[in-house]
């Protein structure tokens, strides 16, 4: 592999292990090649099979950060793109909560900006049990001491 993109992969994978994103990502390009792995070791594969050849590559990283059950989770789709001179850069990010059905895109003018991983989790609104309980939703979930 190209000692210039060696160079920017590690770059690129170092600042997201820093970010806090260690999960396995879907690694997908418009040409329909996918990978699915972690990420260091997928954009390591993808770049192998798939050398960029001078133009200018646009990858999709897809992953979930976070995975309650098949009904609540938190997925990302980070959209990047490749070309030599200024490595890996980070075009938008795409965040979506399944049980709540709600979508948020961020745009890092550079990649440094981009929101640690915990941070894109905190984006979305926990539910508050006791303040569902005091408006008398789930209450028929708690029962008296002498009730069975």
């Amino acid at each position: 592999m190209d000692t210039t993109i060696d160079t920017h992969l590690k770059d690129f994978c170092r600042l997201m292990q820093h970010k806090g994103y260690h999960n396995r990502f879907v690694i997908s390009d418009a040409s329909g090649h996918v990978i699915d792995d972690f990420l260091r070791l997928g954009l390591y594969k993808y770049f192998r099979l798939y050398p960029p050849g001078g133009a200018k590559t646009k990858l999709q990283l897809n992953s979930y950060l976070q995975h309650k059950s098949q009904s609540n989770y938190i997925m990302m789709r980070m959209e990047i793109s490749y070309d030599a001179d200024n490595g890996i850069k980070i075009n938008k990010v795409t965040l979506h909560q399944k049980n709540l059905a709600v979508a948020r895109t961020y745009r890092p003018e550079i990649n440094s900006r981009l929101l640690g991983a915990q941070m894109m989790i905190s984006q979305f609104p926990k539910p508050n049990i006791i303040k569902d309980w005091l408006k008398g939703n789930g209450v028929s979930q708690v029962r008296s001491p002498g009730s069975r």
